[in-house]
């Protein structure tokens, strides 16, 4: 069905955007690391921990109100929105707004996935949907850790770190773009006449 293919590709971009978010910062806040010490690895943490716990509690006041597919989007142009306006600024305010953005974006997107998934596939076949999904997880370690040792390097992080915010916002856009063209869950699931 093209609503458990919608949410595939829609958990691989939120999972990819948390992956990509939290290797490149690692890197490129090493030297960050070194200068202030390790509690600079702390803060960030804790405020991408934080985002990620309103990402939650967000989700889970809108998956009855909101279809699935708008919170996905809402996600990840949250999570882009931080990137674009944060991956350039290594410093620790700068890598602690965008781990709270993209914290955030995660766990508001990863809910609306999980729905989106619960959705569009009956009892019977929900299962393999899941399964899809753990395959999606292990490609949404390989793609970013395969994109950053292509391209990142000190001289290109804050580049990467942009560029991809701009990727996922397309992403999102495309997304919340097919979601309109998909019929409504209960209208897909009311039995013919």
């Amino acid at each position: 069905r093209a609503a458990a293919g919608l949410a595939l590709l829609s958990f691989l971009t939120v999972r990819s955007m948390l992956t990509l978010t939290t290797l490149a910062t690692v890197f490129v806040s090493r030297d960050l690391i070194a200068a202030k010490g390790t509690l600079s690895t702390a803060i960030p943490a804790a405020v991408g921990a934080l985002g990620a716990g309103l990402g939650f509690v967000i989700a889970h006041v809108l998956r009855d109100r909101v279809r699935p597919a708008r919170i996905v989007s809402a996600a990840l142009i949250a999570g882009a929105a931080g990137m674009l306006a944060f991956g350039g600024i290594i410093t620790l305010l700068g890598i602690s707004l965008m781990a709270f953005s993209v914290g955030l974006a995660f766990f508001l997107g990863k809910v609306g996935v999980d729905t989106m998934m619960q959705q569009a596939l009956s009892d019977q076949f929900r299962g393999r949907g899941f399964s899809l999904q753990d395959i999606a997880y292990n490609l949404s370690w390989v793609i970013p850790a395969l994109v950053l040792f292509l391209v990142l390097t000190e001289d290109t992080a804050r580049i990467l770190l942009v560029g991809s915010g701009l990727v996922f916002l397309v992403i999102a856009v495309v997304i919340a773009l097919a979601a309109r063209r998909l019929p409504s869950p209960t209208a897909e699931r009311a039995p013919a006449r």
